[in-house]
C-alpha cells in the first residue's frame, strides 16, 4: 500500500523536473517557425556555403527551404532542395546551436538570426 501512495508523488516530481526549464520558450518557438513559412507558403532561401552529407551535396547558391527544430538545449536548422517535396526530400543540417552558444544559456532571437544569416539568405 505504501508503494502505491508514493507513485503519485514520484510522478509529480518527474513532471516538475522535466517541465521547469525550457531553453526555447513557446513565444520563441513561434518566432522560429517564421523562418519556414510566411502566409502559409514555404520561404525560399539561397544557401551561402557548400554542404555535403556522405556523397550528396548542396552547392553554395542552391535554392533551398528550411526546417527549424528546437529542443530543451539546442536548435537545429535543416535545409532541403526547393524543387523537392518536404516528405521526399534529403535534409542537410546547416546550423546547430546549443544553449552554450547563447549568453546565460538563454535563447536569443538576435543571436539565432545572426547565425542563420551566415548560412542562408532569403530570396
Amino acid at each position: 500500500m505504501k508503494k502505491m501512495a508514493s507513485l503519485p508523488i514520484l510522478f509529480l516530481l518527474f513532471l516538475v523536473s522535466t517541465g521547469c526549464s525550457s531553453f526555447v520558450r513557446d513565444a520563441d518557438s513561434r518566432f522560429l517557425t517564421r523562418y519556414e513559412k510566411q502566409n502559409q507558403s514555404d520561404i525560399e532561401y539561397t544557401l551561402l556555403k557548400d554542404v555535403e552529407i556522405n556523397k550528396d551535396k548542396l552547392s553554395k547558391g542552391s535554392a533551398v527551404k528550411v526546417i527549424v527544430v528546437a529542443d530543451n538545449n539546442w536548435v537545429k536548422v535543416y535545409v532541403y532542395r526547393s524543387s523537392e517535396s518536404i516528405l521526399k526530400s534529403r535534409r542537410f543540417l546547416v546550423l546547430y546551436l546549443f544553449e552554450d552558444d547563447f549568453p546565460e544559456k538563454k535563447f536569443s532571437r538576435d543571436i539565432f538570426d545572426r547565425e542563420f544569416r551566415k548560412v542562408l539568405l532569403e530570396k
